[in-house]
C-alpha cells in the first residue's frame, strides 16, 4: 500500500512538473502569437514597398515552422500527460481532481489559442494571396498600357510618314508644274521669235520686189 502511495505521489509530482512545462509552452505560444501580430502589423505598414513580398514569404516560413514545432510539442505533451495520469486516475484525491480540472481547462484554453493562431495564419495567407492577385492585376494592366502606348506610337509614326510622303509628292507636283510653266514660256518665246523673224523676212521680200 505504501509503495502504491509513493508511486502515486511520484506520478502526481511528474504531472505537476508536466503542468509547469505546459504553462511554459503556453507562454511561448502566446509570445509567438504576439510576435506574429507585431510582424503582421509591420507587413501591413510596408505592403506598398517592394520588399513586402519577400518579407511575407519569410513570415509564412516562420509561421509554418512555428505551427509544426507547436504541433509536435503539443503531441509530445499530450502523450506524456496521458501516460503520467493513466495509472493514478482511480486513486485521485480532491486536490488531484482539482489539478486535473485545471489541467483540462488549460488544455482547452490552449486549443482555443491554437485555433486562433491557425486562424491568424490563414488570414495572413489570404492576405498574401490577395496581394499577389492585386500585383498580377497591376502587371497585366501595365502590360496592356504598354501595348496600347506602343500601338499609339506606331500610329503616330505612320501618320508622320504619310504626311511626309504627301508633302514630298506635293513638292514634286509643284516642281513639275513650275517646270511645265517654264517650258510653256520657252515655247511661247520661241514661237514669238519665229513669228518675228518671218515678219522680217516677209518685209525684206516685199522690199526686194519693190
Amino acid at each position: 500500500m505504501q509503495q502504491i502511495r509513493n508511486e502515486a505521489i511520484r506520478e502526481i509530482k511528474a504531472a505537476d512538473n508536466q503542468m509547469a512545462k505546459t504553462k511554459v509552452i503556453d507562454f511561448r505560444v502566446h509570445k509567438a502569437m504576439k510576435e506574429i501580430e507585431v510582424k503582421q502589423q509591420q507587413a501591413e505598414r510596408i505592403k506598398q514597398s517592394k520588399q513586402s513580398v519577400q518579407e511575407n514569404k519569410e513570415m509564412q516560413n516562420l509561421v509554418r515552422q512555428k505551427v509544426l514545432e507547436d504541433k509536435l510539442k503539443r503531441q509530445d505533451k499530450l502523450i506524456t500527460l496521458k501516460h503520467s495520469t493513466s495509472n493514478i486516475e482511480d486513486n485521485m484525491t480532491p486536490n488531484q481532481n482539482k489539478r486535473r480540472y485545471e489541467q483540462e481547462k488549460a488544455e482547452e484554453n490552449y486549443r482555443k489559442e491554437y485555433a486562433h493562431y491557425l486562424k491568424q495564419c490563414a488570414e495572413i495567407n489570404a492576405m498574401n494571396e490577395k496581394r499577389k492577385f492585386e500585383q498580377q492585376k497591376l502587371r497585366s494592366l501595365k502590360s496592356v498600357l504598354e501595348a496600347e502606348d506602343k500601338q499609339q506610337r506606331k500610329l503616330v509614326d505612320l501618320r508622320k510618314q504619310m504626311v511626309s510622303q504627301q508633302l514630298e509628292e506635293k513638292d514634286k507636283a509643284t516642281k513639275r508644274m513650275e517646270n511645265e510653266l517654264v517650258r510653256q514660256k520657252q515655247l511661247q518665246s520661241n514661237l514669238e521669235k519665229m513669228q518675228y523673224r518671218k515678219i522680217l523676212e516677209d518685209i525684206k521680200v516685199k522690199q526686194g520686189l519693190m
